[in-house]
């Protein structure tokens, strides 16, 4: 079972793969829950773009104020 846990500063996803990423099914796929967070929360991720983490280091986090899109060069 997938539970959410927070503090004052991250919203962290409990549940992980091996790369310490957050991960479950969304749309019938398997996504990393940063990526599932912004999509839910704030909208589609454009082609050639990802979701980087900026107001934290915790890969775990899904708090939407610690992510931006940006390209895989300036992640």
């Amino acid at each position: 079972m997938h539970r959410w846990r927070g503090n004052a500063r991250c919203a962290l996803f409990a549940r992980c793969a091996a790369n310490w990423r957050g991960q479950f099914w969304l749309d019938g796929r398997r996504e990393y829950a940063a990526r599932a967070a912004w999509r839910l929360w704030v909208g589609p991720i454009p082609a050639g773009l990802c979701v980087r983490h900026v107001g934290c280091t915790n890969t775990l986090c899904v708090a939407v104020a610690h992510l931006a899109l940006g390209t895989s060069a300036e992640n």
